[in-house]
């Protein structure tokens, strides 16, 4: 079986309210770590990313993963592993700039 038809299983067993957590958290990350959207703002995005860096004591990133069905640290170890790639993708480009800089 492919990994769609298991996902697609997967989500006709949530209800109706997990389906809109999930999305509510999804939008959380997209919010925090993505490019601009033409809807986002930079309230989203700082709203997010600061649910986000205090999630160990967000009483808010708790409800919302147990309200999506998701065990929480899943949810922690993941968006930690995002932060990691935002920091590196970030010294990246400040290195790269300052190496044009030089040249």
């Amino acid at each position: 079986m492919t990994a769609k038809i298991e996902m697609e299983k997967e989500l006709e067993k949530l209800t109706p309210e997990q389906r809109l957590w999930r999305s509510v958290l999804g939008m959380m990350v997209i919010d925090a770590f993505q490019p601009r959207y033409k809807d986002a703002t930079d309230k989203d995005t700082e709203e997010s990313l600061n649910i986000l860096k205090d999630m160990d004591r967000s009483e808010s990133f708790l409800t919302v993963c147990q309200f999506a069905g998701y065990d929480p640290n899943y949810i922690k170890r993941k968006v930690r592993k995002k932060f990691i790639e935002k920091i590196f993708s970030s010294n990246i480009k400040n290195v790269t700039r300052k190496v044009e800089d030089v040249r």
